[in-house]
């Protein structure tokens, strides 16, 4: 499945329709779960992607490979401390021996804050966490792209 949509909440909700047809026959939980994981990164790739000439439009793509999942999210951005910060969030999770435990500061850190953490990275935290992915980024003059694996089974 390969998608290019507007970056609008429509988009995602078309896309969480159609990912949840083609995921019928795997289980509940893996269904849930990447339904859960293509949702986030493509809010986040409305929130705080940028319309560039080499990528106007938000690019989704799932990948459903013997005993491998994959999705990933592409999106134009013009701020590189954006993509620092993703990067730094990822790099935050590999290295920790219990992402779990980053995920629940990053929440109790959200809620004891008024106005919220800006850039809280939580979505990605749940993806990792809740989700079970693995994540990984790669960014290409003005174009970021997410990409979020892990195992069928």
């Amino acid at each position: 499945m390969s998608v290019s949509m507007e970056a609008n909440w429509e988009g995602i909700r078309r896309i969480r329709q159609e990912l949840g047809l083609l995921l019928e026959g795997y289980s509940p939980e893996l269904r849930a779960a990447t339904m859960m994981a293509a949702t986030e990164l493509l809010e986040n790739a409305v929130k705080y992607g940028d319309a560039v000439a080499q990528s106007p439009q938000v690019e989704f793509e799932l990948s459903l490979d013997p005993g491998v999942i994959q999705l990933k999210a592409t999106n134009g951005c013009t701020a590189a401390e954006k993509v620092e910060r993703l990067r730094s969030i990822l790099d935050d999770l590999v290295a920790a021996s219990d992402p779990e435990v980053l995920y629940l500061e990053r929440i109790r850190q959200r809620s004891a804050s008024v106005s919220g953490v800006p850039d809280s990275g939580l979505g990605l935290y749940r993806i990792a966490v809740e989700g079970g992915f693995d994540l990984a980024v790669t960014y290409t003059v003005g174009v970021v792209s997410v990409l979020a694996s892990r195992s069928t089974r």
